[in-house]
């Protein structure tokens, strides 16, 4: 949901309606980026943007992999949803069934794992609708 270039970040457009409406459906939502967690955590307040994360993990936290099997133990859900932007962000996905891998603003010069559902429009809820329903 965030571009980033060092700690730079800027969010997808759409970015906090879609958040809202997450939370209003008391969906969780998680962060895994290979960026400190302190940088993240000042964009998200300065952007207010922090009532809608219900946890980060961030560089100091492991890798992409090791974010996602905590947030399955934390988690009890059926159904999740991994939304990434770049081909890296779902190179450890092999085999993982229970969750639906989303490319959004995806890279038309690159190809993605057949897996993924890729769409080359930013983040909206028209989008979140197609995976979690209205």
């Amino acid at each position: 949901m965030v571009l980033s270039k060092g700690t730079s970040f800027r969010a997808f457009p759409g970015t906090k309606e879609v958040l809202e409406e997450l939370k209003s459906r008391k969906i969780s939502v998680y962060i895994s980026s290979q960026t400190k967690l302190k940088d993240m955590e000042r964009w998200l307040k300065e952007n207010n943007l922090s009532e809608y994360v219900f946890l980060l993990y961030g560089k100091e936290d492991g890798n992409r992999e090791e974010h996602i099997q905590k947030i399955f133990r934390i988690e009890d859900c059926d159904k999740a949803i991994f939304f990434g932007s770049i081909v890296d962000d779902f190179s450890f996905f092999e085999g993982e069934e229970e969750i639906t891998m989303v490319a959004l603003n995806a890279d038309f010069k690159k190809v993605y794992p057949p897996e993924v559902n890729v769409f080359y429009e930013p983040l909206s809820i028209e989008v979140i609708n197609k995976f979690i329903g209205e």
